[in-house]
């Protein structure tokens, strides 16, 4: 927490406190609930701590958390968002895109991350973001590839990756 007090962030970014919270955008007749996670030890017991909603708005869930088998940091069941009442759930935590599932009424997404950073089974494949469309009639997205390369994993024999790497290595010398 420390960090974002020492740090302009802009007046159009939110650092939620540890409590589950919300931000109301009037002109766009929204709610966008969160919470902050400061250690790597803190979770929020999400069954315990859903908030009251008020179905006049669209309401956003931005949440650290990923189905099971994943239970290291602060786990969600689908049946969990499906009685959640959001209008759509942004969650964070698995670092590969696992697409947009609908559970009950509630969309939710597990976007993964915008880039590889190393060559870990996680962090490979394609990158990017969503670009969603919400309204309480309407839910479209679109992913946005940020990059054409891509971190790529393979069983492949350490022979075989040195002569790529040296084929490589000599297609930039040239």
């Amino acid at each position: 927490n420390e960090i974002y007090s020492n740090i302009d962030l802009g007046e159009n970014v939110v650092v939620f406190s540890p409590e589950i919270d919300f931000v109301e955008i009037s002109a766009l007749n929204t709610r966008v609930y969160g919470y902050g996670l400061f250690t790597r030890t803190d979770q929020v017991n999400l069954q315990e701590n859903m908030p009251t909603l008020d179905k006049g708005f669209i309401n956003i869930f931005l949440v650290h958390a990923a189905l099971p088998p994943y239970t290291d940091t602060s786990p969600i069941t689908k049946e969990e968002i499906a009685e959640s009442g959001f209008d759509f759930i942004a969650s964070g935590h698995i670092h590969i895109f696992e697409g947009i599932k609908k559970y009950g009424d509630t969309y939710a997404v597990f976007p993964g991350m915008p880039e590889g950073r190393h060559f870990k089974v996680a962090e490979c494949g394609e990158k990017g973001f969503l670009k969603i469309l919400i309204d309480k009639n309407k839910f479209e997205t679109e992913f946005i590839k940020l990059r054409e390369r891509a971190h790529l994993a393979t069983d492949g024999n350490r022979e075989a990756t040195e002569r790529i790497w040296e084929t490589l290595t000599n297609l930039l010398k040239n």
